[in-house]
């Protein structure tokens, strides 16, 4: 939990201090704490009781760290050009 903590709380000073001159970086950024957001609303209200809710969370936050990967690679090929 400290660890998606830090990096919604790394995404967000970044996003907010966003440059107007990579407009397409910000909104990637902004996407980034949007999954972030999600990832920690899970574990905030997730047990640990049985293995099975082990599993589940394993299955959520391996889809949350997909959709953070998809962004950046996105980013990164140029899709979000200004």
């Amino acid at each position: 939990m400290e660890a998606v903590l830090s990096a919604r709380q790394t995404a967000r000073h970044f996003a907010d201090r966003g440059s107007d001159s990579d407009p397409a970086l910000v909104w990637v950024l902004n996407r980034a704490v949007t999954e972030i957001d999600a990832a920690a609303g899970v574990l905030d209200g997730h047990r640990l009781a049985t293995s099975a809710d082990l599993a589940e969370l394993e299955r959520t936050a391996r889809t949350r760290a997909r959709a953070l990967r998809e962004i950046l690679d996105e980013y990164q090929a140029g899709f979000y050009e200004a």
